[in-house]
């Protein structure tokens, strides 16, 4: 018997802020996706990240039921029973990030600590600050990024037909409602071109 694995699924995280979220996606493009009518969640338990924050039932059920609801406005079943033309999956996970830049900053300008970033002063290429009267800062920035990694699979040969990832900055502190908000944005977001349409011959 094949051991099914959805192949190295990559990252994801989900309480999401802002109103951009980058979304990637790739599948089968010899697949006839008008077959597919019917789903089930894939048989397996729920991978775990070992990120408390992700490895809740809440969090757990939120992505469920929204994903559930895309899909059935989209005109699919899903099915307790029988043989379903395709699974779903998905995975979650939290990633630290360094976002690194320069600015221009007057000379006289006072270089401290920003929130969530560190200021360092570049002098220009004269060694002299009052050159040009502005001076390279570099500005460091950390942040959390969340990615919701989307699986639908065949089941009887157990392959990979589509992935969708949706990406966007994590902010922990937002209440249950915003956080139910932000999940069915981004689910939207991620299934907004599915099915993919058929390739032209």
């Amino acid at each position: 018997m094949k051991r099914f694995t959805f192949f190295g699924l990559f990252l994801l995280g989900l309480l999401f802020i802002g109103a951009d979220f980058s979304v990637e996606t790739d599948w089968n493009k010899s697949y006839d996706y008008a077959k597919l009518k019917t789903y089930s969640w894939a048989p397996m338990p729920q991978e775990k990240t070992g990120d408390p924050r992700l490895d809740n039932r809440k969090l757990d059920e939120a992505i469920r039921s929204t994903i559930d609801q895309s899909l059935a406005q989209r005109g699919y079943q899903k099915v307790s029973e029988g043989n379903p033309d395709f699974w779903v999956n998905y995975y979650a996970q939290i990633q630290g990030k360094l976002d690194v830049s320069e600015k221009k900053m007057p000379y006289y300008a006072k270089v401290t600590p920003q929130r969530g970033g560190v200021l360092s002063p570049t002098w220009n290429a004269m060694g002299d600050s009052f050159g040009s009267g502005r001076d390279l800062v570099s500005v460091s920035q950390y942040y959390e990024e969340g990615t919701l990694v989307l699986d639908i699979a065949e089941p009887a040969q157990k392959t990979l037909l589509w992935r969708g990832a949706v990406s966007g900055v994590v902010k922990p502190d937002i209440s249950d409602d915003k956080r139910k908000k932000r999940i069915n944005e981004a689910v939207e977001k991620l299934l907004k071109d599915f099915p993919p349409k058929a390739s032209k011959q």
